[in-house]
């Protein structure tokens, strides 16, 4: 083991109650490492009673590969129910049918809201949003 020198200290205030805390000797001070005893590590995996592994038969094999396939169905079978059960098809048609509505009331508010001449169809302002007139089910050739 090697002694480390560290070089004296000095205070940078006069206080002399430090005294016993640092020393204002002129000799370095040796200095030690602490050292901790080498263990080995040792696997919880692996213990020297454990007999090395066999490879795996081949019924084992299939046997894996179709609990993987049924877990994966039984997966794919759970999200198609959370989806049917949080996305009720009759909820759908009702929530599409309400939005088509208030787009058609935008659409008739935007109209009399323009004052240009000559005013333009709501086919025309349809035309010029890039909105696809079937999206509203009615006729907007006004």
């Amino acid at each position: 083991m090697q002694d480390l020198l560290v070089p004296p200290t000095t205070s940078g205030c006069d206080n002399q109650s430090n005294d016993s805390v640092i020393s204002n000797s002129s000799t370095p001070r040796p200095l030690h490492k602490k050292t901790f005893a080498r263990r080995n590590f040792k696997s919880p995996l692996v213990t020297p009673s454990s007999k090395p592994s066999t490879p795996p038969d081949d019924d084992s094999i299939v046997m894996e590969r179709k609990l993987t396939e049924a877990k994966e169905e039984l997966r794919r079978l759970k999200l198609v129910e959370y989806h049917r059960k949080n996305n009720d098809l009759s909820t759908l048609a009702k929530l599409t049918e309400r939005w088509r509505e208030a787009g058609h009331k935008a659409l008739h508010e935007l109209h009399d809201s323009v004052h240009c001449d000559p005013k333009p169809s709501t086919e025309e302002i349809l035309q010029q949003l890039r909105i696809p007139p079937e999206h509203f089910n009615c006729d907007c050739s006004e």
